[in-house]
């Protein structure tokens, strides 16, 4: 009888033991698949995300290349209208030269609007004992109008040095976003910079430049791409006068 009692009483652990492994391979089977399902989830994800990542940098880079073709456009016009406006002023210079008074030794000379000094063409004063003021025509070109065609050149000089300078810093930039891989931060760095360095006669060139978005803006959360205006500049005479 003690034998038959322990014999089931065995009987019993085994199946209770069998029971068990079969219930862990199910609860382990069903772990791992969860695991399997977590992951295939996760890289989904990432991979999503990676994408989006991606397709946001191109089309911000696109969006910040249409800038840059909108920045080489005012910088050419800028330097057109520079070049204008230097040859008109020089024109004035050269004109000026051949109407103002000229001293025996050469010297061209200017009087002053008040009629009391006299200048010589390179800013050096002239004497009433080297020259008779009376000597010089009323309808020739005063100091101050000699003086004002001078800086004039001079402003125009560091203008097209500006804009040249600009136009070299476009140029560098866009081989920079052509040849290298960058963040969005970074690109938008290279936006920010080229904004604050646009000489104003470039800005003037871009009508709509305080309304071009930055090329950051360009692209939702969804990276879906948005329209980007092109530039509406129109070719214009220019209505430089030097002497106004």
């Amino acid at each position: 009888m003690f034998q038959l009692k322990s014999h089931f009483e065995n009987d019993h652990r085994s199946h209770q033991s069998d029971w068990l492994r079969h219930q862990w391979f199910i609860k382990s089977r069903q772990d791992q698949e969860k695991r399997t399902d977590r992951a295939e989830k996760l890289e989904d994800e990432l991979l999503s995300i990676a994408t989006e990542v991606i397709l946001a940098t191109e089309i911000q880079i696109e969006a910040f290349n249409i800038k840059l073709d909108q920045y080489d456009e005012a910088t050419v016009k800028a330097l057109m209208e520079n070049q204008i406006a230097l040859d008109s002023i020089q024109a004035t210079i050269e004109l000026m030269l051949n109407d103002a008074y000229s001293m025996e030794d050469g010297r061209r000379v200017f009087k002053t609007e008040n009629g009391e000094q006299v200048f010589d063409e390179f800013g050096n004063s002239v004497t009433a004992e080297e020259l008779d003021f009376g000597l010089i025509p009323e309808n020739a070109p005063t100091w101050e109008e000699w003086q004002g065609a001078l800086q004039t050149k001079n402003d125009l000089t560091v203008q097209r040095t500006e804009i040249m300078e600009f136009q070299e810093k476009v140029d560098e930039t866009r081989e920079k976003v052509r040849t290298g891989q960058f963040t969005s931060d970074e690109i938008d760095s290279f936006e920010n910079e080229l904004n604050s360095e646009a000489p104003p006669s470039v800005k003037a060139q871009m009508p709509d430049f305080e309304n071009i978005p930055d090329a950051k803006a360009v692209f939702s959360e969804k990276a879906q791409p948005a329209e980007i205006p092109t530039s509406r500049l129109q070719t214009q005479e220019s209505t430089y006068d030097p002497m106004s």
